[in-house]
C-alpha cells in the first residue's frame, strides 16, 4: 500500500496499526501486503492495485511506468469517482 501523502494522519494510523480503524475498525492488514511511503517500492511488487481517486489515476500511472519491473503480473486500476473533463 502506497500513500501520495506520507504526512496524511490516515496513512500514518494504518502504518503504526495495521488496520484502518476509521473504514475497517477490527480489520487488520494481512502481513503480506507491504505499507510505505516510497512508491518506489513497487517495483518489485508482483500486483499493483491502484486503488486512488479518479483525479489521481493518470499521475499515478505515470509514477508507476518508469518503475514496474517486467515480471509485475497485473496493475489493476481500481479508480473512485470520475474525472472531471472526461465524460
Amino acid at each position: 500500500m502506497f500513500s501520495v501523502d506520507p504526512f496524511l494522519r490516515r496513512s500514518w494510523q494504518i502504518f503504526d496499526g495495521m488496520e484502518n480503524i476509521a473504514a475497517f475498525a477490527g480489520v487488520p492488514v494481512p502481513p503480506s501486503i507491504h505499507l510505505t511511503c516510497d512508491i518506489q517500492q513497487a517495483a518489485s511488487a508482483d500486483i499493483v492495485v491502484m486503488a486512488v481517486p479518479s483525479f489521481a489515476i493518470r499521475e499515478s500511472a505515470a509514477k508507476l511506468q518508469g518503475i514496474l519491473r517486467a515480471g509485475t503480473l497485473e496493475v489493476v486500476n481500481a479508480g473512485k469517482g470520475l474525472e472531471k473533463g472526461n465524460l
